[in-house]
């Protein structure tokens, strides 16, 4: 039978059943209302009726199919005890105990308790043992609850007859406690989530373990009847078992389920166990109950002491998340200002290097980043190994890494340097990575940490753009160079822009290789205007359309120019998109917001501030505040508002210089008219 067939199935013999348990109850609460109503014939059917319901479930659907047997196997035993005990004993004939029905009825426990086990399993993923400790404190504080108010009186009643009599009457609320127990400690495993399979899991459960009670109770008083109020429960738990099987189950994060009953859950068990000791203290005590609350008390005790052992090695492996590096597994930027911190504290002689990958980016861009990265681990392994015998190797981002060692007595610091740096180095058919390196010395050239950073990363720009001149920094001088020839103001402007641009890219958290990158594209916005005849950027008056038109051209001519050196090839695009807009009304390509590279919005604030107070033939130079107020007029719409903000708070503090020297015509729009 294929899954939709048998689902239907199911619920048309629910339906059919849930009608007739609705007979059986108006009959069950009047019985003189509907006389013509057998109620023994109708208790096998609607009982008949609820287990074909989870048979044909159990027999069609594979997903917890082991499970849903187990449950179809205890519900098929309670029903055939039903059926039997009709057949051979009738409605009013008297029952012995033990009967051929007992083992039956008894038979729906066991396979109960490995289902709902089975079921947890499939709910909750990964398991840990104070979840399970949750559950077995849950256990036994229900055990000790139902053992002080129902078994433990139950067996007092029963303590006269015959052994198997005993026995059998026993086992009855026995197992009933250990159903009820086992769903407690499941559900607590997971978290106490009730989706709506395992709600129904447990009403029909309590609906058993009630009709359970209320027949124990009526038998040892004399009182039950067939037919009566507390038959209901195991009919409707036969019917609600069957639309469990249909009804969806969601899986329980593990995060979740722990988060849930870490501290909570075994404080209610602890409380419980508790109230059955002081009950028992004040009543007849019962030394099942007492084993049951002392025992919920001492796993409570091991959760606890669980839940501490987690804690601690959480917060041991939190700290370690946040001070290693993910990618390469070295300690982060957060580690090495408390190595440096401890440092300076003791002063014992440290050297502190910074190194930069020269090469990288070109690899990266060559051959890809998933290539890039795993380069980077292998210059993390081999760095790391290179200082392991006398320091520390951590990576503060990208491709900067740094370390912190031992100086042999007499080491000079240039030498240690060159060594870790030679240690790093990646060769290979067509690349080439290599390092760069400053440094500083602790405690004689720097006590604080801040102190020590700076002094090493000086070192480091001088040797990454002085000692040794790469071929983007040649390539860059040259059409500076050319740039400056051209037109001297030129040469001014864009030196004014870089000089702005470096100071806001470093406000704004840029790292070292984006700052060198901002500055060489600032440095060379306008290289394309090379291509611009003087009569144009000379002309004292306004630009007719044509003339705007080939203004205009000048950043996409740069980037061809910039293009033709792969050393630049980074500096190109930034230098293209120098005048877009952050509203997509900007030039060439009309990009907009986070479309346009942050070292182009930059640039475009500073080309703006520094035409608008440089001195021009064809408007009047504005102060520096009446820059940064137009500036602010156009965040939003010209320019990106954040970087505007970044600008004004570096210019309020006057780490930029804002000397400005012959005129020059720039293309930005703030001062001059666009169209």
């Amino acid at each position: 039978m294929s899954r939709p067939a048998a689902r239907r199935t199911s619920h048309a013999l629910l339906a059919l059943g849930a009608l007739l348990l609705a007979v059986f109850t108006a009959r069950a609460v009047a019985p003189g209302a509907l006389p013509w109503v057998p109620s023994t014939p109708l208790y096998d059917v609607v009982d008949i009726l609820g287990t074909l319901a989870i048979v044909v479930r159990a027999a069609a659907v594979r997903e917890q199919r082991a499970a849903w047997i187990l449950i179809a196997v205890g519900v098929s035993a309670s029903t055939v005890g039903d059926v039997l005990s009709t057949v051979i004993y009738g409605s009013s004939a008297e029952m012995p105990v033990p009967s051929w029905c007992d083992p039956l009825w008894l038979g729906f426990y066991p396979p109960m308790v490995v289902a709902a086990v089975l079921l947890t399993r499939g709910r909750v993923h990964g398991l840990r043992s104070g979840m399970w400790l949750d559950g077995a404190a849950g256990a036994l504080a229900v055990a000790a609850v139902m053992s002080a108010a129902l078994v433990a009186p139950l067996v007092r009643q029963v303590a006269g007859e015959p052994l198997p009599a005993l026995l059998t009457n026993a086992a009855y609320p026995v197992g009933d406690l250990v159903v009820v127990a086992a769903l407690v400690a499941t559900t607590a495993v997971a978290g106490w989530h009730l989706d709506r399979r395992w709600l129904l899991l447990v009403t029909g459960t309590l609906a058993f373990v009630a009709s359970d009670c209320a027949y124990l109770v009526g038998t040892a008083a004399g009182t039950y009847a067939d037919g009566g109020i507390p038959d209901v429960g195991w009919l409707a738990a036969a019917l609600i078992f069957g639309l469990a099987a249909w009804a969806p189950a969601r899986p329980v994060a593990d995060r979740h389920a722990a988060a849930r009953g870490a501290v909570l859950a075994p404080v209610v068990f602890a409380a419980v166990a508790l109230g059955v000791v002081l009950h028992q203290a004040l009543t007849r005590p019962a030394a099942m109950t007492l084993v049951f609350a002392a025992a919920a008390l001492a796993v409570v005790i091991g959760r606890l002491t669980a839940v501490h052992a987690d804690h601690q090695r959480l917060l041991r492996e939190s700290r370690l998340d946040a001070a290693t590096d993910e990618l390469t597994g070295l300690w982060n930027r957060r580690r090495l200002m408390a190595d440096l911190d401890a440092a300076a504290a003791d002063g014992t002689p440290r050297l502190l290097l910074m190194l930069d990958l020269d090469g990288f980016k070109s690899y990266n861009d060559t051959f890809g980043h998933p290539a890039g990265d795993r380069l980077l681990r292998l210059v993390g392994t081999d760095l790391d190994g290179a200082v392991a015998p006398r320091g520390t190797a951590y990576r503060l981002g990208g491709d900067e890494f740094c370390a912190l060692i031992d100086l042999a007595p007499g080491e000079a610091p240039t030498a240690a340097g060159a060594a870790v740096a030679a240690a790093i180095d990646s060769r290979g058919d067509g690349f080439h990575v290599g390092a760069s390196f400053g440094w500083a010395e602790l405690p004689a050239e720097a006590r604080e940490p801040s102190d020590a950073l700076r002094l090493a990363d000086r070192r480091l720009y001088v040797a990454k753009d002085g000692g040794r001149t790469s071929a983007a920094r040649q390539s860059a001088d040259v059409l500076r160079a050319v740039l400056t020839e051209r037109d001297p103001a030129l040469g001014a402007h864009v030196d004014g822009v870089a000089a702005l641009a470096e100071a806001v890219g470093r406000r704004l958290g840029l790292s070292r290789s984006a700052l060198r990158l901002l500055r060489r594209a600032a440095e060379l916005h306008d290289v394309g205007k090379v291509a611009i005849p003087d009569a144009i950027l000379t002309k004292a008056g306004a630009l007719d359309d044509a003339e705007w038109a080939l203004i205009r051209e000048h950043t996409a001519i740069g980037e061809r120019i910039l293009s033709a050196a792969p050393a630049l090839s980074a500096v190109a695009g930034i230098v293209r998109s120098a005048h877009e807009r952050i509203d997509g009304a900007g030039y060439p390509d009309r990009l907009a917001g986070d479309a346009i590279p942050l070292e182009a919005r930059i640039v475009f604030v500073c080309d703006a501030f520094d035409a608008m107070t440089s001195s021009r033939p064809y408007d009047a130079t504005r102060t520096p505040a009446a820059a940064i107020a137009e500036l602010r007029r156009g965040a939003g719409t010209q320019f990106d508002a954040r970087v505007v903000e970044a600008f004004a708070a570096e210019l309020a503090e006057g780490s930029a210089a804002l000397t400005r020297s012959a005129p020059s015509r720039s293309s930005a729009p703030a001062p001059a008219p666009s169209r």
